[in-house]
């Protein structure tokens, strides 16, 4: 589907907010990995 999921230790949210926002913008700045294409032949 492409979804990216990004996880983050509490403890980093409430002491580190600033270098979690950082790497968040990054990871919205970076393309998506495209999901792989069905096999040929199969649709959903």
């Amino acid at each position: 589907m492409g979804y990216r999921v990004l996880r983050f230790w509490n403890n980093d949210v409430l002491k580190n907010m600033e270098g979690v926002l950082e790497v968040i913008l990054e990871a919205l700045a970076s393309p998506a990995p495209h999901p792989s294409p069905l096999p040929e032949g199969e649709r959903e």
